[in-house]
């Protein structure tokens, strides 16, 4: 009898929740500057975001937002409060998952956008009795500069890039995938992977607070590279590489007029001749430095 009440009690609760809706959003975003000097910001909520490289010059957008709650009404209201808006300020493209909650899209600057604007107004409350998801597939020219980025229910994949790379989750994993281009990839419970093409002219930044990290590399990488963990292992299987001695940094100290010197934690490595810097960090996993 018991089981047959628990089995009855899940059966309603996944009624309670049958009424849903999607749309799909298409956009063609034409780039005003070249894209070598543009720049697309994606922020997402909740949902997947893919964003591919390709030989054009406009930014193809597609959005899947889905809305399901407990009634119609509800699921209604979820689809006109929850909103795709791109803003466009010439050389940088914002695309946003809006709501109730956001600031006035008239208010926003270039310099906003590009100083990772929060796009949520202060002392807001917004807690909708439905759920929402939308899962963002972009192509994008591919040497457009790209920040993007997802909180819940959701991955991240960028391919077949050149430009500068900026990648973030909070729950969920960040992929990255024929790329060639300074890239900073990070998340708190999930795993970073990466495979260049060829070695970045700029620094990249690797993080994760709960999960490894795997970056493919040509072999005959040229880079000076660092490891900070708090319990965690450092592997990798290229050729030319040793370690070597700390970073030592000088400040003037405030206790007394002397000089102080701060000794980096972070374990450093060359690899070949030495060059860009290439940082990985993790709390509770691995690093993998690995060749292609």
């Amino acid at each position: 009898m018991k089981k047959l009440l628990l089995l009855f009690a899940l059966l309603s609760s996944s009624y309670l929740f049958a009424q849903e809706q999607t749309e799909i959003i298409k956009k063609d975003i034409q780039l005003s500057s070249s894209p070598a000097k543009s720049h697309l910001i994606l922020k997402n909520i909740a949902g997947d975001v893919k964003v591919e490289g390709y030989s054009g010059r406009a930014i193809q957008l597609e959005a899947r937002k889905v809305i399901s709650g407990s009634s119609e009404a509800l699921v209604q209201r979820g689809m006109e409060e929850v909103r795709v808006e791109v803003i466009d300020k010439g050389d940088v493209i914002g695309i946003f998952m809006t709501s109730p909650c956001s600031k006035d899209r008239a208010s926003i600057s270039r310099e906003d956008l590009l100083d990772g604007w929060n796009q949520w107004s202060n002392n807001c409350k917004w807690n909708p009795e439905y759920d929402y998801n939308i899962s963002f597939t972009l192509k994008v020219p591919a040497d457009l500069n790209v920040e993007v980025g997802t909180i819940n229910d959701g991955d991240v994949w960028v391919s077949n890039l050149s430009g500068r790379l900026e990648a973030s989750n909070v729950n969920g994993s960040v992929n990255v995938d024929l790329v060639s281009g300074p890239t900073h990839a990070t998340t708190v419970n999930g795993d970073v992977t990466l495979k260049f093409t060829k070695a970045p002219n700029d620094d990249c930044k690797f993080y994760t607070l709960n999960g490894d990290i795997n970056a493919y590399f040509p072999k005959n990488l040229d880079a000076f590279v660092g490891f900070k963990t708090f319990q965690g292992d450092f592997y990798t299987d290229l050729d030319d590489i040793e370690i070597t001695n700390p970073q030592v940094t000088k400040s003037s100290s405030k206790k007394g007029n002397g000089i102080s010197f701060k000794l980096d934690s972070s374990k450093r490595m060359k690899a070949g001749n030495g060059g860009i810097s290439i940082m990985f960090e993790t709390f509770n996993g691995d690093a993998y430095l690995r060749k292609n």
